[in-house]
């Protein structure tokens, strides 16, 4: 069966609540939300969510500076707190900036850490980023986990 894209006004309202809170500057942003209804692998990984910064072709067919795809599939096996995490974290790869002339300049930030586990556990936290990870866990400087539900993607 091929996969199909269509809108995801969950998706939507999920995030306008978190641009609102925590993305303020992307409330000039036009933002697009679309649920793929099967998860694609990358790496041998599911992968749950994309955000993708719109090229100046494709803005002009559809009008998004923006566009994030939820694997809807694995969507509906997620919690509401998790959802709201998912998207979450596909809004945190956003970032504007501004050019020379000051115009705005939609860009896509990569993850603050990447790492494998047992290269933490063999070498702990050998470089900065993830030296100031494990800083914020030792400081409980991360979030709790409300419930005891967890998706498993392997």
């Amino acid at each position: 069966m091929a996969v199909e894209f269509f809108d995801a006004p969950e998706v939507r309202e999920i995030a306008d609540e978190l641009i609102k809170r925590d993305f303020p500057d992307l409330l000039g942003a036009v933002m697009g939300y679309l649920f793929k209804s099967k998860a694609s692998k990358s790496q041998g990984k599911v992968t749950l969510g994309t955000c993708a910064k719109q090229g100046a072709s494709q803005k002009a067919l559809h009008g998004f500076d923006y566009v994030v795809t939820i694997a809807q599939d694995m969507w509906t096996q997620l919690t509401g707190e998790q959802k709201e995490a998912l998207v979450y974290h596909e809004l945190r790869h956003t970032f504007l900036d501004e050019d020379k002339k000051g115009d705005t300049q939609y860009k896509i930030l990569p993850h603050d850490v990447e790492m494998f586990r047992d290269e933490l556990k063999k070498y702990g936290p050998w470089r900065v980023d993830l030296e100031l990870l494990v800083e914020q866990v030792e400081k409980g400087e991360v979030g709790e986990k409300k419930d005891n539900a967890q998706l498993s993607l392997f």
